[in-house]
């Protein structure tokens, strides 16, 4: 083997190991700079507590709204059963009166 061509093909490993390794750390580079990038710890924590005071209001106006509903249901079921019972007073004092009337009509 010749000494030249040892040192030519040492020249020839050189360029390509240097070319290689460019190309490595070209690679990482572009992989480091483009990869997504994970969000702050503080950011998702941030994001976690809004969205929990949301829920909390969204939670406080159903409980509203159901107390609400409550109030409403009861106030017409109270409303029911007064004209019910206004009904059946109105009812039996008809069926008094008219008894008093036969009453004094059989004592004539």
């Amino acid at each position: 083997m010749n000494i030249q061509a040892l040192l030519d093909s040492l020249t020839d490993l050189r360029i390509a190991g240097t070319i290689l390794f460019v190309f490595f750390l070209t690679g990482i580079f572009f992989g480091y700079n483009f990869a997504p990038k994970p969000l702050a710890k503080a950011l998702i924590c941030k994001n976690e507590i809004e969205q929990l005071n949301i829920l909390n209001s969204q939670m406080e106006s159903l409980r509203l709204e159901h107390l609400n509903d409550i109030a409403r249901i009861q106030k017409e079921s109270v409303k029911l059963q007064e004209k019910l019972c206004t009904d059946k007073i109105k009812k039996y004092r008809q069926a008094c009166l008219s008894l008093k009337c036969e009453i004094c009509e059989a004592s004539k």
